[in-house]
């Protein structure tokens, strides 16, 4: 760890701060401190030149890049109230419950790799962490045998199942075999987007990794998991908790674009001034 100390005459301290933050800048001093340890790092970031506008224009700066700072704090605020809410949405329902095996038992129908366009291949390592869905598979799988999951299929990486990786499958495709596949047993009485969203609960991945097998890479126990419960209302209600669900998910989708976007709208803001 360093400390620098501006000189306040010419260059505002949170000012510096904005500069030495930004993604550039970050990225030059990345480059400076490799290979050196901390009496050589801080020689090297004293030779760091930075551009050194007017205290006026310091100001302005800091200010623009103070509401964008603010956007980011509103935006994580918001996030956490729609998660929230979606909990005690989800959590508040009482209805008569059954278990997994009922209701969305595993889809085990093996295919091969062959019989799919590369790019639908689903792999516990294109599975994002936290339910933030998949990203898509790039080059050519070396297996044979996959399973098949269809639209509207639900998808949970089985492996370290304390990561959270869950998908609902808006195409078809395949998977490797440490992505387990569940499917609505009858979609007229057991939504897919419910069975969904009961399964993206925290508590669901709580309960998995109760009985989970193995200590380094630990893994759910499927029989188990088809022993979770979820309360199963009408479908009515069923579809009156998907809606919700969804219009809060939309706001959650803005507050992270708004967080996403903050780094180019920094650099905006420094482009025009410097």
């Amino acid at each position: 760890m360093g400390i620098i100390r501006s000189n306040s005459n010419r260059i505002l301290p949170k000012f510096l701060y904005v500069i030495l933050n930004s993604p550039l800048y970050r990225q030059i001093i990345s480059n400076e401190s490799n290979g050196n340890n901390i009496q050589n790092l801080s020689q090297s970031i004293g030779r760091i030149k930075i551009p050194v506008p007017p205290i006026d224009v310091q100001k302005q700066i800091i200010e623009e890049i103070a509401k964008v700072d603010t956007s980011i704090s509103d935006a994580m605020q918001q996030i956490d109230k729609c998660e929230s809410d979606i909990e005690s949405l989800l959590s508040s329902l009482n209805n008569a419950d059954s278990t997994l095996n009922t209701i969305a038992p595993f889809a085990t129908k093996s295919i091969k790799y062959s019989d799919i366009e590369s790019e639908t291949y689903i792999t516990t390592d294109n599975m994002l962490q936290n339910k933030l869905g998949i990203i898509p598979f790039e080059g050519e799988a070396n297996i044979s045998s996959i399973t098949e999951y269809k639209n509207e299929d639900i998808l949970i990486s089985n492996i370290r199942p304390y990561l959270k990786k869950i998908w609902f499958a808006d195409k078809k495709g395949g998977c490797s075999k440490d992505v387990l596949v569940l499917r609505s047993a009858d979609t007229s009485k057991y939504l897919p987007k419910y069975i969904f969203y009961m399964l993206s609960r925290d508590v669901f991945f709580d309960y998995i990794m109760e009985s989970k097998k193995g200590i380094k890479m630990p893994r759910g126990n499927k029989e188990d998991i088809l022993k979770y419960r979820i309360p199963i209302p009408s479908p009515e209600e069923q579809q009156r908790i998907v809606s919700k669900v969804e219009e809060l998910e939309a706001k959650i989708k803005v507050a992270r674009e708004v967080i996403e976007n903050a780094a180019s709208q920094k650099q905006t803001v420094l482009d025009r001034y410097l």
